[in-house]
């Protein structure tokens, strides 16, 4: 099993369930989506804050690798200002046995953080700690154990590091192709 890899001291982990009030935060849903909608995010730019804001609310989980200080855990309500959003992920699935990791971001703007192993450590904590605890079952509590799935046109390696496998048996449907007959 990979193990988390362990963050600088001015860099934070947290994820929507454990620190839901991050992720409501009127605030940081702008700096999130200031993040996933710029043109360095190319599958992204152009979301509106409402769109952002969808995705956040209808996510399984979100992660993000937040740039320090930030208050202590259940007290993010106390933003003095808005934290820098360093990594961003977004898991969409049943929450039981499978799960698309929908965004996985690291961001560019802060070029003096790249290499040290950010973007690797929301991932890992992504894939790890996405189950809920308060499960009754097993498997839905251990989310090591969930077929996971993305797409990834760039910083594939990272992915098969961690074990993700290249598939010839997946098939996507690009938006307005739908044909019926």
């Amino acid at each position: 099993m990979t193990q988390t890899p362990i963050l600088a001291p001015c860099f934070a982990v947290r994820n929507s369930r454990t620190s839901p009030a991050l992720f409501r935060n009127a605030a940081n849903r702008r700096v999130i989506h200031e993040f996933l909608a710029s043109p360095e995010v190319y599958w992204g730019h152009g979301r509106s804050q409402a769109v952002v804001d969808r995705q956040i609310s209808s996510a399984l989980i979100c992660f993000g690798v937040f740039k320090l200080p930030l208050p202590e855990e259940g007290n993010e309500d106390e933003f003095a200002e808005a934290p820098s959003v360093v990594a961003f992920t977004r898991v969409v699935g049943d929450g039981e046995r499978s799960a698309y990791l929908h965004i996985s971001r690291m961001s560019s703007r802060f070029p003096e953080y790249r290499g040290m192993g950010l973007g690797k450590g929301v991932i890992v904590a992504t894939l790890k700690d996405s189950g809920d605890p308060a499960s009754g079952d097993a498997v839905s509590r251990d989310s090591t154990q969930w077929k996971w799935i993305l797409f990834a046109s760039k910083a594939k390696d990272i992915y098969i590091r961690l074990g993700f496998q290249k598939t010839e048996t997946m098939y996507e449907l690009e938006p307005g192709t739908l044909k019926v007959t």
